[in-house]
């Protein structure tokens, strides 16, 4: 009866909604239509969120993204309309509404509130601080908006590096670029990320974490992050949602032509940085029906990552005494990457008229990731312990890793708004397309040199090393003869594809104002991986050396001297050697059959979502309420593989179908105790779906060493209550002071399990993930932004940007499918996340010097708490600089991770080093140029 249902549903819904909703509309002929547009008289900019009402009736609302404000059905007579807007004088006009109806065209030039403000606004930085906070203030939700004068101002790269700079968000770096985000405490796959409301694909093989390090910042017309979702939004999020707003040209007041182009250097990587975009929009036409907008950016970025890794295990000594926590591995590693990003973006609009219009967006992004690596390792376990320190015949290692990677992560639309009567009508259809690719192979040759002696030193510092006590001399490339080359192909797509109609209709429950809103949503995903690894033996009669491969005599040595890898390799050299020279009695291969045949997997998921809410508004009070439900299908194919040393004993492919339903209900309130302040109270639910690879019918089983590495497609969604309270005070010299609370009542967490098991007898290491029971995570938000236009003289062009939040989890239950009884916080929770920005701006002038400051966090759960692996804390600090010496012309300066932070993560005590990397610092400039 269930699935019987579910189709129902499925097939039926969204259509019979359509066929009520219309039949309810009144067309309300006698009756007047009131819209205009809301604008800054002083620049012609669109004002969005800004409240406009007739005062003594019940018409009031909020000016959309273009600054267009409609009432419908408003009677005959005459009215004083009223708009307040934060950084502006507030205005009042009369407008008259003839018996005969029709409509009725009133737009508002607002003027800004003090002379010094006039001044500032001209500048677009403090004009898009006014409009993201107005649109935060007037939100039916706790949202943060960031508008896209904004994110120009940050002296940030992508869109995951903006968003660091928002209340509650954190990031997780790749070679020293923000990549993944995660909300309030959550971890990074609680946090959905949407491109206009619709679900981005995702080119990762194993998790569902948007890389948004692939996402030029620059080509987004704002960022929304809203915090309580609202039953119209997809329901898989706990955290938050991040919302990435592409540009329309009905958002801007007459042509909108911007270029700039720059570069610079890291301070540590060879190769220079290269950037330019360039952004188009206009309204064409006689009669403005037509909006185009076109942009297109292009950034190449040299990075290098200088890290030591570290490993840890229980060993004996030579006299069989226990050594607790030994060094079992050390690898010194020098990374350098080129990566080069294509970003481009369309919008073509059709306005039939101002009830009536069709859209087409696309936005493609591209990344080629060349990486050349270096390594040196040591391998203290291969030898014999004399003591925790000194370790006889140890084994070194001398490798390259060389690779182009590229990532795809693009999503087109079309769609379209119509107001029938006083039915409005929304509806899309979204196809979105991600994948990573190795094409071309991830090479990777391995040399080695036996029987060296060590004295390991520093061993409880983060930067562990050794001193050869033996004569042999580990940089010397003939002593290293080649071992083994692995040899990988890495292929995984994603394809999203939803379609959504959205139906409003004004409606009044005993309250001054309000809407009814629902419909549906139907979303498919579908995602593979077929990865292909083998390993390549030298059989050759003469030994391949080290040196053969050496391309100077430099001697590279990283982090200051603090440990030498040798001479240089030639990656091109060895992988033209290695092409050639594949045949029997040279490069003979194996398989590496646990990849090839135990990793592959193919995910399909059918969501069917649901929903209706109502907004009603008393006096003071908002109040929301809906609810959402989502009818969800699975279909996981993995293996099952048994393997010993090499050879395969079993293979077989599973296939799981689960099916589940959630019921999303939500209810929100807002209190407006002043003009400009707010009081916010929130209930909300979520889910956040297991990662992919995690819940795949996977099962790798390892007869010589006794592990069994498995999915679990028994894996349930982690689910949430959320309660949320805030106050929030908007400052009309523009600013906010905002201060809250929020409790998330998580169920079903899932995390990592790493369990000795005894079977049939015999011990055996189980890795898998499993659901927890429960936890409970509380957190507190302070934000504190304003500009100082109060002060007299140069003084008033300062302004501050301060953020805080504390998470702090407890009651968190494992259950009882894992011997780990607890654990000490939940994986990825930062318990203290904080943001500080001193800013300045004038006429010619802009600057800003930030700091972001993120805790420490459990990256890896283990089998007890002294082998769980943490994120240590870390601050960054940034500085940023425009100056308009012309009036189209300006030069900007960035000058990124000015202390150079460093990234540590340790095993159980900050004394345990697991790793500590160094990214360097980063110093660009460049021109812009603005028609505006």
């Amino acid at each position: 009866m269930e699935t019987m249902f579910t189709k129902m549903m499925k097939g039926g819904t969204i259509f019979s909604m359509i066929m009520i909703m219309s039949l309810s509309v009144s067309m309300a002929q006698t009756k007047a239509t009131v819209r205009g547009r809301v604008f800054d008289e002083s620049n012609k900019g669109y004002l969005p969120g800004a409240y406009v009402f007739l005062e003594g009736t019940q018409f009031q609302t909020v000016s959309e993204a273009d600054g267009n404000y409609t009432f419908v059905g408003v009677p005959a007579g005459k009215y004083t309309i009223k708009v307040t807007y934060i950084g502006f004088n507030e205005y009042r006009d009369e407008v008259i509404v003839p018996a005969t109806g029709g409509v009725v065209t009133h737009d508002i030039a607002m003027k800004p509130a003090v002379e010094t403000l006039a001044e500032i606004t001209i500048r677009g930085n403090t004009f898009g601080t006014q409009k993201a906070l107005n649109e935060q203030k007037e939100s039916i939700t706790i949202k943060n908006v960031v508008s896209e004068e904004q994110i120009r101002s940050f002296p940030d790269l992508n869109t995951a590096e903006v968003l660091q700079r928002v209340p509650g968000v954190t990031i997780q770096r790749d070679m020293g670029e923000g990549r993944f985000v995660a909300l309030r405490g959550t971890a990074p796959n609680m946090t959905n990320v949407t491109v206009d409301g619709e679900q981005m694909a995702i080119s990762n093989g194993e998790n569902r974490v948007v890389e948004l390090d692939v996402i030029n910042a620059t080509q987004l017309a704002g960022l929304e992050v809203t915090k309580v979702l609202t039953p119209d939004m997809d329901g898989n999020a706990i955290g938050g949602s991040v919302n990435l707003k592409t540009r329309t040209a009905f958002d801007y007041a007459g042509t909108l032509l911007k270029a700039s182009v720059g570069g610079g250097k890291n301070t540590i990587a060879p190769g220079g940085n290269f950037r330019a975009d360039m952004d188009f929009a206009k309204v064409l036409g006689k009669k403005g029906k037509f909006g185009l907008s076109l942009g297109a950016n292009y950034y190449k970025t040299a990075r290098e990552r200088q890290n030591n890794e570290h490993k840890w295990g229980d060993r004996d000594d030579v006299n069989d005494n226990p050594i607790p926590f030994a060094l079992r591995d050390t690898e010194i590693q020098r990374s350098q990457n080129t990566r080069d990003r294509l970003g481009l973006n369309a919008r073509l609009e059709y306005r039939f008229n101002e009830n009536n219009r069709l859209f087409v967006s696309g936005m493609y992004n591209f990344r080629w990731d060349y990486q050349h690596r270096e390594k040196t390792r040591v391998r203290f376990d291969k030898g014999d312990y004399i003591s925790r320190t000194e370790v006889e015949d140890t084994r070194f290692l001398r490798s390259l890793h060389d690779r182009l990677e590229t990532q795809e992560a693009s999503t087109y639309m079309i769609g379209g708004e119509n107001l029938i009567g006083k039915l409005k009508l929304n509806y899309s259809f979204q196809l979105s397309k991600a994948f990573t690719h190795k094409d071309q192979g991830q090479l990777k040759p391995e040399f080695q040199l036996k029987k060296v002696d060590v004295m390991i030193t520093d061993i409880d510092t983060k930067t562990p090393g050794w001193v050869v006590t033996n004569d042999v001399d580990v940089i010397d490339g003939n002593n290293y003869k080649f071992d083994v080359s692995d040899l990988k192909y890495e292929n995984t797509n994603n394809t999203v594809t939803a379609s959504r109609i959205d139906l409003e209709l004004p409606m009044r429950l005993g309250s001054n104002t309000g809407f009814l809103k629902f419909g549906g949503k139907y979303r498919t995903n579908n995602k593979d991986r077929k990865d292909q690894r083998s390993k390549w033996k030298w059989e050759g009669d003469d030994d391949l050396l080290l040196s053969q491969f050496e391309s100077s005599d430099e001697i590279i040595e990283i982090q200051k001297g603090a440990y030498i890898l040798g001479h240089p390799l030639d990656g091109k050299a060895f992988e033209d050697f290695f092409f050639a020279n594949q045949a029997p009695g040279k490069f003979e291969s194996t398989n590496r059959e646990d990849v090839n045949l135990g990793e592959p997997y193919t995910a399909k998921e059918d969501i069917t979502g649901i929903y209706a809410m109502t907004s009603q508004t008393y006096g003071r009070l908002m109040a929301l309420v809906g609810v959402r439900v989502e009818f969800t299908n699975l279909d996981y194919t993995a293996s099952q593989l048994i393997f010993d040393r090499d050879s395969i004993v079993d293979f077989s492919q599973n296939n799981v179908k689960r099916s589940y339903n959630y019921f999303f209900p939500n209810v929100q309130l807002r209190y407006r105790f002043n003009d400009n302040g707010n009081f916010r109270l929130a209930y909300s639910t979520g889910i956040a779906m297991p990662n992919f690879f995690d819940a795949m019918p996977y099962k790798i089983i390892d007869l010589d060493n006794q592990e069994i590495t498995q999915g679990n497609p028994q894996l349930d969604p982690t689910s949430s209550n959320n309660f949320d309270l805030l106050a929030e005070q908007f400052f009309q010299g523009i600013g906010i002071l905002s201060g809250g609370v929020f409790y998330k009542k998580l169920d079903n967490f899932i995390f990592r399990s790493r369990d000795k098991v005894d079977l049939e007898g015999e011990e055996w290491r189980i890795t898998q993930y499993l659901n927890g029971d429960g936890a409970d995570l509380f957190g507190v938000e302070i934000n504190w932004q304003q500009q100082f236009t109060f002060l007299p003289g140069f003084l008033s062009g300062f302004g501050i940007y301060g953020n805080y939040t504390f998470t702090q989890s407890s009651n968190i239950d494992l259950g009882p499918d894992t011997q780990r009884e607890d654990i000490s916080t939940l994986p990825f929770q930062m318990k203290h996340v904080g943001n500080l920005a001193l800013t300045y701006e004038s006429r010619h002038l802009t600057a800003r010097i930030a700091a972001n400051f993120s805790g420490k966090f459990i990256e890896q759960v283990d089998e007890s708490a002294e082998w769980d692996e943490w994120r240590d804390q870390a601050t960054t600090l940034d500085f940023s600089a425009e100056y308009r010496f012309l009036k189209n012309l300006t030069l900007f300066f960035q000058w990124n991770n000015i202390t150079n932070e460093v990234r540590y993560n340790y095993i159980g005590v900050p004394q345990r080093a697991r790793e500590h990397g160094v990214n360097g610092v980063d110093l660009n400039g460049g021109l812009k140029w603005s028609l505006r």
